[in-house]
């Protein structure tokens, strides 16, 4: 079972592509922890997996319900020797975690530390020497020698493989080891592994000299996870038997312009999502204006100073070939003239195929909006159209069919 709160990342086109997405060392998830200058990835103790939001609120309660912290924030985490990481309500995007964490004890207590200026945590790197050494342990602060991993949240965006840089600091925010783009992994209580696309690195915590080593990083073998009890799709540490997390789910089922505009995919997929906008406006006839301000201007570009015919927005996608499917919604007049569907797979002939164009006020249940009708196994779909200006009664259902 997947834990809710870790991004399940799944492609239509292929389950082979997400179990092998689950696998690899995810550079590609490195290089997005940063989205809009907002926090859009948060990574456990190991860098082995990766959560995004789901804009729900949590909190943490004992055995009994007790509540050890309110239900206040957009993440929890356990780091393990009774540690829990929490992080504030992003307030400018609630699909987007906020920039400040906080450590707990079990009992709820904060703890103190601190990071360079600037700087974002990602998470604790070391326990200090004596919680390294005894897994068992249950800390009541933060070690004098703990080490804290951090990065910079404003480092220039970007869609290659590159990471972001890594340091390393103590609970004062004293730089250890200077940001490198690498991803800084824990061996142990002595050392640290330093990866970046086959660039291998010791890093010896006592000196904080590095120096080049032939050894891989493999993600289930080396360097040995402290997270080992979980599926290759998740690794999230266990909470404690006597502490469970509370949560709030703040989905009301309706449209979101801003996970729309920010082109999140998770919890809610884009599709439904545009199902949602489709269920609460009345697109055709809508201004095209007021398709800017609740969907974002068009995703596809076109010449500075040129008045688009058609707005394009993109479905995500996790395979190799990227976004190839979405909505083009068409104009007449400065109003909404009509919508299809598109898939563009340039190895197809013809690589663009559509849908029908939809040119009536209604919407469409089933199917996830339809876009399974993009795959090309299927030759046909069931759907059912509302009419949301008239009563439940004059529903109607149909055949479409295929792309052609």
């Amino acid at each position: 079972m997947l834990n809710s709160r870790t991004v399940s990342l799944v492609s239509m086109s292929s389950i082979c592509l997400c179990i092998l997405f689950f696998t690899l060392p995810a550079y590609s998830l490195d290089s997005g922890r940063f989205k809009h200058g907002m926090v859009n990835w948060l990574s456990n103790i190991d860098q082995s997996s990766y959560r995004g939001c789901t804009g729900n609120l949590y909190g943490l309660e004992d055995e009994e319900g007790k509540v050890i912290l309110p239900a206040i924030y957009s993440d929890i985490e356990y780091c393990g020797h009774g540690i829990f990481l929490a992080t504030e309500v992003q307030k400018w995007n609630k699909c987007y975690f906020g920039d400040k964490r906080f450590f707990f004890n079990r009992e709820g207590n904060e703890l103190d530390y601190k990071i360079p200026e600037g700087a974002f945590l990602y998470n604790i790197f070391s326990f200090g020497r004596r919680a390294d050494g005894n897994p068992n342990l249950t800390l009541d602060n933060l070690a004098e020698d703990t080490i804290l991993l951090f990065g910079y949240k404003g480092e220039p965006e970007r869609r290659s493989f590159d990471m972001p840089v890594q340091g390393l600091c103590d609970i004062h925010g004293k730089i250890l080891f200077a940001p490198v783009r690498h991803k800084i992994l824990f061996l142990n209580r002595e050392k640290a592994f330093l990866t970046s696309r086959g660039k291998n690195q010791i890093l010896s915590l006592r000196t904080w000299m590095t120096k080049p080593t032939t050894l891989e990083y493999n993600f289930d073998k080396f360097p040995r996870p402290r997270i080992r009890n979980s599926s290759p799709y998740s690794r999230d540490m266990s909470f404690p038997l006597d502490r469970k997390l509370k949560t709030i789910r703040t989905d009301d089922g309706t449209f979101d312009s801003l996970s729309w505009i920010a082109r999140r995919d998770y919890p809610i997929t884009r599709s439904e999502m545009f199902m949602r906008f489709l269920r609460k406006y009345k697109f055709i006839g809508m201004l095209k204006d007021r398709v800017a301000v609740l969907l974002g201007e068009s995703e596809e570009r076109h010449s500075p100073g040129d008045e688009p015919l058609r707005f394009k927005y993109y479905f995500p996608s996790y395979s190799c070939t990227g976004d190839t499917r979405g909505i083009f919604v068409y104009f007449k007049k400065g109003h909404v003239s009509g919508w299809e569907y598109f898939d563009c797979v340039p190895h197809d002939k013809p690589a663009m195929k559509k849908s029908q164009l939809y040119t009536d006020n209604i919407y469409y249940e089933g199917k996830e909006a339809l876009s399974s009708q993009l795959l090309p196994t299927l030759s046909t779909i069931h759907e059912k159209i509302y009419f949301p200006s008239r009563s439940a009664s004059r529903q109607c259902s149909r055949i479409s069919p295929h792309l052609q």
